[in-house]
């Protein structure tokens, strides 16, 4: 009997689905004043997130796109979303990492404040931007830049504005 249950354990954990792992995407609004976020897979969502200024705060967790492509969080100082900074991130249920970058090929709105994305395992490669006019070298600038990054599924991923 004995034998038969750590045969089942045994099997029950090498399937075992990473969906019980997953991590957050979170964004956190240190400017001060308010900003909008639409988190889009492959059809466009028109809710429209609203965090306020110092501190307003968003969180999901990691999320399929139903087409099989990432899921953007579209960042914007207006409640439009045509000028943006996007974080992206993707994953599949049989791989066990995370891939994510920040995109500023549709504007770059917090150029002056700056921003950081901070995994919660050190291990994972961070994004830092300064605030000023030159461009950001960790982020995607234009199509071809390469700028993404992966960590283990259950990491977390901070996103902080005007940091």
């Amino acid at each position: 009997m004995y034998i038969r249950i750590l045969f089942l354990t045994i099997i029950l954990l090498m399937n075992k689905s990473y969906a019980t792992e997953v991590g957050n995407a979170k964004i956190i609004n240190l400017c001060n004043f308010p900003i909008f976020v639409w988190s889009t897979a492959n059809e466009t969502n028109t809710t429209t997130n609203f965090l306020p200024a110092n501190n307003g705060f968003y969180t999901e967790n990691y999320r399929f796109n139903p087409n099989g492509g990432g899921i953007s969080l579209k960042i914007a100082t207006v409640p439009v979303d045509t000028v943006i900074t996007q974080f992206e991130y993707t994953y599949t249920a049989n791989n066990p990492n995370v891939y994510y970058d920040i995109s500023n090929i549709n504007g770059y709105p917090f150029q002056q404040w700056g921003f950081k994305l901070i995994p919660s395992i050190s291990s994972c490669p961070s994004v830092f931007c300064a605030p000023g006019p030159q461009p950001c070298t960790d982020v995607y600038n234009l199509p071809d830049d390469i700028a993404t990054k992966s960590c283990d599924l259950s990491t977390d991923l901070s996103f902080s504005l005007c940091s």
